[in-house]
C-alpha cells in the first residue's frame, strides 16, 4: 500500500475513533438479559468496539 494512502487511511481511523469516543451513548438503557450475565463495563465496551465496526464500515465505504 502506497504510504499516502495508509496515511490518509490512519487519519481517518483515528478521526473516526476520536469522533465516536466523543459522542458515546447506549443505544439504550434497558436490558436486562445482558445484565443478568454481564457486568456494565463489559457491555459498555462490547457496545462501544461495535459502534466503531459500524462506524468504520460506513466511513470507508
Amino acid at each position: 500500500m502506497d504510504s499516502k494512502v495508509r496515511n490518509e487511511v490512519k487519519a481517518l481511523l483515528i478521526s473516526k475513533l476520536l469522533e465516536k469516543l466523543e459522542r458515546n451513548a447506549p443505544e439504550a438503557e434497558y436490558k436486562p438479559f445482558f445484565d443478568a450475565i454481564f457486568n456494565k463495563k463489559q457491555i459498555m465496551l462490547a457496545s462501544l468496539i461495535q459502534s466503531f465496526y459500524t462506524a468504520f464500515g460506513m466511513s470507508i465505504y
